[in-house]
């Protein structure tokens, strides 16, 4: 470049900014930067700047010097980035040309960075204004971006005829292994970096700017792309924690602006001489190849294991295409078939970490289970959903909204009906709707894994996180609550941004089966108000009990979150909802009747009338479950009479003194009473019993059943049982199907049916102990008759358990076989009996003890043996010593035995028996079943050790060890840094503390 092309760029000069780092330049603090004069030379004014003292430099460059001196670099800038743009143009080179002068923010976090790395490098840190003078020489930075990188060497002879070197440049490059964590500092993509200054000899036309360092970055088309994505990702942001999914996007956009570079010159060169000899040809092959490798290995969950990607190359430009459109059209293509495997690719990788989570099927709001479960109807509820909506779109808002209040005040059709407002909003993160008895619903070890399956499919940011946090530890799921909480949910939303809230819904916590999860969970859930990346919100339903008030009157709850009960709304304003849901269901009950009945019978269309709904209304408040419970009853189809059935229900409240009636009797009774009105004494009875008998056994299930299950179980025909339940489709759901369970709908039937306070008053009570026992009864004798050894027929004692179908599991032991191994115990433990010497729980475990636990271990739940020989021992009766020497050597089988159990369950008859000591009891009474081929066993002591279990878990020796007061808990100290405490019970580890 001559001296007459530099002096034409001061005539040009466009005063634009560009790149990232511009920002309003702030005013010279007195005594420094412009204080000797406009005039002097950059670089004078900077040796004066070095010499003042200092005793934070860092501070006082950016707070005091830099300030006063952008505007002069800013000036440099400018003209640097003409000049490039000139001399470039006249060499003939395609390129775009971006400028920077860096803002005050990225000073400071650039004399960091150096800062820190010369600390890593045992050198001193800054110890003058002189020093971050020497270190940091891109205070203004020009990029040149090469469209064709055969410009390269024309780019480089350029600049170093035009500038000073003051050094080498830094050559930087992406060679890392597709897959590997990417290094930390700078060098995402590929560029040559140069420390320059003006030259004398060009110097003329810039004189003042002469011997100041600036920096320029040459690199190509391809990598600059490959950088918008690269660069913030690894320099600007959270460098220190990169997860895979970030690889794989810089991965990706490394491929794709690799391939675009080499087929920009694929088509210069094609329709520029018009030889056909292309000489990059072999480079685009060799570039779509590593695009291909790229998403093989950035994109698999495993990628050792189990690579899964794009599956084939990526076409090179077929030679027969001569135009841009042709090409155009070409690229357009293979993005899109590259694009839709990337996306098959993304579901897979979702696939295997939902795999890995176990979850609570169907406690979705939006789940098969829940969706003919009702919502607010239209009109409804508008006060409430108001506040609930307010309350999760209001930054200021307490991070948790606990909407309480009696059973049958419509808590659960609130939840699902905010559950579908936030997810038409895009706000729903994820529900969970507890029930008691429903499979996993009620087991709070579900819960946070049944969140985080959701999370995930909802904000897929979220995957990586849990992912990362799954392959740590495979056993995540199964850990404690707080784990599973902490690096499930808290963790991996703390590693994202996002604008809007997310709301968590959970339902019926008091439908949880343990009381002290209620509590964990509660205190748990507090803590997200710690997140400040994100908004979260959790909204939680319960009846008000015990546990629950005493979760939220912690002292890390307090002042977290704010309430609402039901039961305290306004009446009027609850009559208010009961009436427009009643006057519409019964106008649908009106119209659907009239639809099928004979003219001259139809309800007349102002059936049932203003004055009916408001009566029925004030007997409802507060209870939506009566006003829900009384239109099932209206029209049932089973009596096909609505306004007789309706007359029912006001004649039963007219002619009963209201006085002695609580909402539940308000509820239940006008319906349950139609089964014995008008009946003799005899007949009354003996209806009496065949309700007891059927519906006392479906209220007390642990798990639903079908009518064909429930017919094994209570040995009673499916006709018969049909026949007793046809009056009750207004309290009960009775599936036509024989195979689907029969259900509750609504917790408060059984309440009613089993209250205490009711024994005498309430035709209906149900014995809780005397139908528990009865079950439990029957449990044993299905188990007697069903069990046996190897009921899979497998044959090979180490067929994992994993490795056989479920379908095989389900054929072996059909529902009812299932739901007695799990329940049994629960059933007599509910019952209060005892259990005794000869007794039929000693006689069934002396016979099919193993079988029993084969049977758990096929279902997965062999876990839970251990809990259930506490709970039969804890029933022993004072003279059973039999029985209860036999329950400690069940414990300490399962105890020793358990984890090879779950593993391969007919080791049980292997490994499990033979390595038992020779007086077990359990070893001794199942003798007869240990392997044949096993010749010559192992030598074992002669009794069970006073090592009860051993608790695994430390990585470096023990420091301490101490008891709870209770002796429930043992806490243990760790060189490794840690304090875990343990369930002395079940030598699970409950929780662990990480120290500094």
């Amino acid at each position: 470049m001559n001296r007459r092309d530099m002096d034409s760029i001061q005539q040009t000069r466009k005063r634009s900014r560009s790149w990232h780092d511009t920002d309003t330049h702030s005013p010279a603090p007195q005594g420094a930067g412009r204080s000797d004069g406009l005039n002097q030379p950059l670089r004078a004014r900077i040796e004066i700047q070095r010499h003042l003292p200092s005793q934070d430099p860092k501070n006082d460059f950016t707070s005091k010097i830099w300030p006063g001196l952008r505007d002069e670099y800013d000036t440099m800038r400018e003209e640097l980035e003409e000049l490039c743009k000139n001399g470039l143009k006249s060499e003939a080179i395609k390129c775009q040309v971006e400028s920077r002068t860096k803002a005050t923010d990225s000073v400071k976090a650039s004399l960091d960075r150096r800062e820190k790395a010369l600390w890593q490098h045992n050198k001193k840190r800054f110890q003058s204004i002189s020093d971050i003078f020497d270190e940091i020489h891109d205070l203004v930075g020009v990029r040149i971006i090469l469209e064709y990188p055969d410009d390269m060497q024309k780019a480089i002879r350029f600049i170093e005829e035009t500038f000073r070197k003051e050094r080498e440049p830094a050559v930087f490059h992406s060679d890392r292994e597709v897959g590997q964590h990417w290094k930390t500092w700078f060098g995402a993509y590929q560029t040559l970096n140069y420390r320059l200054s003006l030259d004398e000899k060009n110097c003329r036309t810039f004189s003042r700017f002469c011997g100041v360092m600036f920096e320029i970055q040459l690199t190509t088309i391809a990598e600059g792309l490959y950088n918008k994505f690269a660069h913030p990702l690894l320099y600007k942001g959270s460098s220190e924690n990169l997860s895979r999914q970030d690889e794989m996007v810089i991965d990706m956009s490394h491929g794709i602006s690799l391939v675009y570079s080499l087929c920009l010159m694929y088509m210069k060169e094609k329709l520029g001489d018009g030889s056909g000899k292309i000489k990059h040809r072999d480079e685009l092959v060799a570039a779509t190849a590593l695009f291909h490798e790229s998403l093989m290995k950035g994109g698999s969950f495993n990628a050792v294991d189990n690579p899964r990607g794009v599956n084939t190359v990526p076409d090179i430009p077929p030679e027969v295409y001569r135009s841009a459109g042709d090409l155009r059209e070409w690229i357009d293509g293979r993005i899109t078939n590259i694009l839709t495997e990337v996306r098959s690719n993304s579901q897979t990788i979702r696939e295997a970490v939902l795999s890995k989570l176990l979850v609570a099927e169907g406690a979705a709001f939006d789940s098969h289970a829940e969706e003919h479960n009702p919502r607010c109807h239209p009109n409804t509820r508008t006060e409430v959903l108001r506040q609930i909506q307010n309350w999760a779109n209001d930054s200021q808002t307490k991070s948790i909204f606990w909407l309480n209040g009696m059973a049958g005040t419509g808590k659960s059709t609130i939840s699902r009906t905010v559950a579908k407002l936030f997810a038409d909003a895009d706000l729903l993160g994820a529900s969970f709707f507890f029930k008691r008895g429903r499979d996993d619903r009620g087991k709070a070890a579900r819960v946070f894994p049944t969140i985080a399956s959701q999370l995930v499919c909802n904000i897929p940011t979220l995957m990586p996180s849990i992912k990362k946090a799954i392959e740590a530890d495979p056993a995540l799921p199964g850990k404690t609550l707080r784990d599973q909480f902490e690096r499930l949910i808290l963790q991996p939303l703390g590693c994202i941004h996002h604008a809007t809230a997310i709301v968590i819904i959970i339902d019926a916590l008091d439908e949880c089966d343990r009381e002290d999860d209620v509590k964990t969970i509660i205190s748990l859930l507090a803590k997200v108000n710690t997140l400040s990346s994100v908004r979260l919100r959790v909204f939680i339903t319960s009846r008000p009990e015990l546990p629950i008030r005493l979760g939220f009157k912690n002292e890390e709850v307090q002042g977290k979150y704010q309430n609402l009960a039901l039961h305290k709304i306004p009446e009027e304003t609850v009559e208010h909802d009961i009436s427009v849901f009643l006057g519409y269901e019964l106008g649908r009950i009106r119209d659907t009747y009239n639809s099928q009945a004979l003219r001259s019978l139809q309800l007349p269309l102002s059936w049932p009338g203003e004055h009916v709904i408001r009566t029925l209304a004030q007997i409802a408040v507060p209870l939506f479950i009566f006003a829900a419970t009384a239109c099932r009853f209206v029209g049932d189809s089973a009596w096909s009479d609505p306004a007789n059935q309706l007359k029912k229900i006001l004649q039963y409240q007219t002619n009963t003194d209201n006085s002695e009636l609580d909402e539940l009797d308000a509820t239940y009774l006008p319906i349950l009473d139609q089964l014995i009105v008008g009946q003799t004494d005899q007949k009354k009875s003996r209806l009496l019993a065949h309700f007891r008998d059927v519906v006392g056994p479906i209220v007390l299930l642990a798990q639903p059943l079908s009518v064909l299950s429930l017919a094994r179980l209570l040995d009673i025909s499916p006709q018969a049982i049909y026949g007793r339940l046809e009056s009750l489709h207004s309290v009960l759901d009775i599936p036509p199907e024989e195979c689907i369970p029969v259900r509750l709908f609504h917790l408060s039937f059984r309440d009613f049916l089993v209250d205490p306070a009711k024994r005498t008053t309430n035709e209906f009570w149900i014995d809780q102990a005397k139908y528990h026992k009865a079950l439990a009864g029957r449990c044993v004798q299905i188990m007697s008759d069903h069990l046996k050894r190897d009921i899979c027929n497998q044959q090979v004692p180490g067929k994992l358990r994993s490795e056989i179908d479920q379908n095989t599991i389900d054929t072996a032991l059909p529902p009812v076989a299932q739901y007695a191994c799990q329940y049994w115990v629960y059933h007599l433990k509910e019952s209060k009996s005892s259990v005794r010497d000869g007794g039929p729980v000693h006689r069934f475990l002396a016979s099919h003890l193993l079988h029993w636990l084969e049977a758990l271990s096929l279902l997965g739940r062999i876990s839970e043996s251990l809990g259930m020989a506490d709970d039969l021992l804890a029933l022993s009766s004072a003279d059973g010593i039999e029985i209860s020497r036999f329950l400690h050597d069940i414990r300490r089988f399962i105890r020793s035995n358990r984890s090879i159990i779950d593993i391969a369950p007919l080791q049980l008859y292997a490994s499990a028996l033979v390595f038992s000591p020779a007086r077990s009891i359990t070893r001794g009474l199942f003798k007869q079943d240990e392997q044949r081929w096993i010749t010559s066993g192992p030598v074992v002591e002669d009794s069970w050790s006073a090592c009860t279990q051993t608790l695994e878990g430390h990585s470096d020796p023990i420091n301490s060890v101490a008891f709870s007061p209770d002796s429930k808990l043992v806490a243990s100290g760790s060189r490794d840094k840690t304090v875990k405490i343990w369930d002395a019970a079940t030598g699970a580890c409950t929780e662990t503390l990480k120290g500094a």
